[in-house]
């Protein structure tokens, strides 16, 4: 009688934590974080979104519940840190989440031994590092930019063999050339839930066009160009000059 009533008591805490965070969310990333079903998502927008806010969002969610591991991992450490780690502390100390730093590196633990770690994916061998773990959920973030995904892959998915409830998810802005793993899990048909947005769901910005029109403005662009298309209003056109250089 008492486990039960305990279990009843936790879940009702799990709930309303999860409800605190999704609260701080626009109404397009609370789709997407309340997405825990999904074995596979991608999340492709375009620039101030608030994708890597939702990212933080979704991993403090799924800690919320006890024994549960993340990965979040980014092109290369430090952009792991800056983009992702240090904001989530932030995030935590806002909704008065307990954590514990293990490693500044990016990775942190919690009282219901739940823990987030973060990775660089810098080179070829990076992903030999995510190997000896069992983890719930992945964030492959700026997946655009990401080498050697499906490697990486091969080495997350067996690891989440542990959790009946597992997700890989995979983040980014339209890629600026073609042929990209992202640009093909996001028009994968079967077995994967997509979503997009773009700087217009993000209710923090006051006036999305007077910030377009000013960053026109700024580099010589009109709307119509390729650079304005896909980083602000996440249309998948790609440069030019990149397909070129490839």
């Amino acid at each position: 009688k008492l486990d039960s009533e305990r279990e009843k008591a936790l879940a009702r805490d799990v709930d309303f934590n999860k409800y605190r965070i999704l609260k701080l969310a626009s109404h397009s990333q609370q789709l997407y974080l309340s997405d825990e079903s999904s074995k596979a998502i991608t999340l492709m927008t375009s620039r101030r979104y608030g994708k890597t806010t939702a990212n933080q969002m979704k991993a403090l969610i799924e800690c919320m519940e006890p024994n549960r591991h993340v990965f979040y991992i980014n092109v290369t450490q430090e952009m792991a840190l800056q983009q992702f780690f240090n904001p989530l502390l932030e995030l935590c100390d806002k909704v008065n989440f307990p954590y514990s730093i293990l490693d500044k590196d990016g990775y942190i633990e919690f009282p219901n031994g739940s823990w987030i770690k973060c990775f660089g994916n810098s080179n070829q061998y990076s992903s030999d590092k995510m190997q000896g773990y069992s983890v719930s959920l992945c964030i492959i973030d700026e997946t655009q930019s990401q080498r050697n995904v499906s490697k990486m892959v091969d080495i997350i998915r067996p690891a989440m063999a542990d959790y009946a409830r597992n997700q890989i998810v995979y983040t980014g802005t339209p890629p600026r050339i073609p042929g990209t793993y992202f640009e093909k899990v996001v028009h994968a048909e079967q077995g994967i839930t997509h979503y997009f947005g773009t700087l217009f769901d993000n209710p923090f910005i006051a006036n999305p066009e007077e910030l377009i029109e000013q960053i026109c403005k700024e580099k010589g662009l009109t709307r119509e160009d390729t650079l304005i298309q896909r980083e602000f209003y996440g249309k998948e056109v790609y440069d030019k000059e990149a397909r070129i250089i490839k």
